[in-house]
């Protein structure tokens, strides 16, 4: 009788040892894929802070003004801001002043340019942004806006 009861307890020793085993390897595998996707992120985090964002828009105002806007949306500063010059393109009249390479654009910041545009100028204007900031050189950004 006693033979059975140690039988019994060191298979239930066994048993339990084996499946501690079996569980402990899962939660380390599962703690593993956690980690590097904390690191992943992370990566990615310090990269974005080093990424500035440049877009542009058009603000419409009365009797055919218009105000271009070149906005820094991301979380770097942008170096050596340059577009596309929009005086070469037919019917658009420039009455603000464009001064390209822009040396300089924080986050959060802008510059608006006021132009005119006749009748004869398009519904729509391709516009592309060339920057550099701390992660990369030459970054570029077009974008189609509506006049």
């Amino acid at each position: 009788m006693e033979c059975v009861s140690l039988i019994v307890s060191i298979l239930a020793l066994l048993i339990s040892a084996i499946c501690f085993i079996r569980y402990d390897r899962k939660i380390k595998k599962q703690q593993l894929i956690i980690n590097q996707y904390i690191i992943q992120e992370k990566e990615e985090e310090k990269r974005n802070n080093k990424c500035a964002k440049i877009s542009c828009s058009i603000i419409k105002g009365n009797r055919g003004t218009r105000t271009l806007i070149i906005s820094n949306t991301g979380l770097a500063p942008a170096r050596n801001i340059n577009v596309t010059d929009i005086r070469k393109i037919k019917g658009i009249l420039q009455t603000g002043g464009l001064v390209f390479p822009y040396s300089l654009l924080n986050p959060g910041e802008k510059i608006e340019i006021p132009f005119m545009i006749s009748l004869s100028s398009p519904d729509k204007i391709n516009i592309k942004c060339r920057w550099d900031d701390e992660n990369k050189q030459n970054n570029i950004y077009e974008q189609s806006l509506q006049l």
